[in-house]
């Protein structure tokens, strides 16, 4: 992320995913509405959890290892555009093209000048932030 002047990455593993999910299982709510998102067939999904909710579309026609689609139950798709409202700040993600192509390793590797740190770090980071203003 360059957000804000930083420049951070989080490093997470499995376990800490899990942790920020909490015990808390979402409910997922398909909806009938359908739109077209860079040229696929995309399903709604309204996503609610802890007093919050998101707004998915998915694309039954894109198979994809490591999805979203297998991290949330009842959600059998490729996530193609989200969106939250979420303490004041508003974010919408949408996929513009799909296209299948070899990754080169090195795609994983930090950017120079970013600082990496755990979940925790980031969220301690952003406290302390907003604890500041």
């Amino acid at each position: 992320m360059n957000m804000m002047g930083n420049k951070m990455g989080i490093k997470s593993t499995t376990a800490d995913i899990e942790k920020m999910r909490g015990s808390e299982k979402p409910k997922i709510t398909k909806t009938s509405e359908i739109k077209t998102i860079a040229g696929y067939k995309c399903n709604q999904a309204i996503l609610e959890t802890k007093g919050q909710k998101f707004e998915m579309w998915y694309t039954k026609d894109i198979a994809a290892a490591n999805s979203i689609s297998n991290s949330y139950e009842g959600i059998d798709g490729f996530l193609m555009q989200f969106t939250m409202d979420q303490k004041g700040m508003f974010m919408k993600m949408t996929c513009k093209s799909v296209e299948q192509q070899s990754i080169a390793d090195d795609m994983f590797t930090p950017l120079t000048g970013y600082e990496i740190m755990t979940v925790d770090e980031m969220q301690k980071k952003f406290q302390q932030k907003s604890s500041e203003n």
